[in-house]
């Protein structure tokens, strides 16, 4: 069931026992609790507890509210709530509009998603497939290969980029005169993060990709 596989999601975490807003918001952080305190420089990475906003609390009890008895609903409102307003629909109408073209997102009208998010969990995850009832749907329509394709998304290789043509500027600018006298990071905790993406030892790309652009903006701004 569902709620098993949040359980096991917990497990793998490490987290066992959150609940599901507690899980997703562990899945998507760039850097969790311990992270930030060894990167944060003297003047508070050692004091540093976490906060939860008040607009968090109140997301946590609306996907309770809404959905208290499916943890699988709980995710997609989570998701419809953060990850796809906040960054899928934002990036898409940016680069959209910078080359000229209206987009649209059919499966987004009001109607269709509020009556979407009243299906029960097991009917959405029928025979345990993802994405079910729209596969049963335009399968009259579409070829099974592509029905049955497996999902491919839109990301680019940034963590090649930062083994590769990036890597100078990573290194130049998170360990730059500059960025030390500010005194906001680490430098010795950034460049173990550097030194173990760029050796292939760990993946470090978002967490760096995120420290890269806060100091290029910075030293544009600041």
């Amino acid at each position: 069931t569902t709620n098993r596989l949040v359980r096991a999601l917990g497990y793998l975490l490490g987290i066992h026992g959150r609940n599901v807003p507690e899980l997703y918001a562990h899945a998507r952080t760039i850097l969790p609790g311990a992270d930030v305190r060894s990167l944060l420089a003297d003047f508070g990475g050692a004091n540093w507890q976490g906060t939860e906003s008040e607009e968090w609390s109140q997301l946590q009890a609306k996907i309770f509210e809404m959905a208290p008895d499916s943890s699988l609903n709980q995710f997609l409102l989570l998701e419809v709530q953060t990850y796809l307003a906040n960054t899928l629909l934002r990036d898409s109408d940016a680069m959209s509009m910078a080359h000229g073209l209206e987009t649209r997102s059919p499966l987004l009208d009001h109607v269709l998603l509020e009556w979407a998010a009243g299906i029960p969990a097991d009917v959405k995850l029928a025979g345990g497939r993802s994405k079910a009832l729209l596969k049963r749907a335009m399968a009259p329509y579409l070829p099974r290969e592509l029905i049955d394709r497996p999902k491919m998304g839109f990301g680019v290789p940034i963590d090649e980029w930062l083994r590769g043509p990036l890597k100078p500027l990573a290194y130049d600018t998170l360990l730059s005169q500059s960025a030390r006298q500010r005194g906001l990071l680490r430098p010795d905790y950034v460049r173990s993060l550097l030194d173990e993406h760029c050796a292939g030892r760990r993946d470090h790309h978002y967490r760096l990709l995120a420290l890269l652009m806060l100091e290029l903006l910075f030293g544009m701004w600041i």
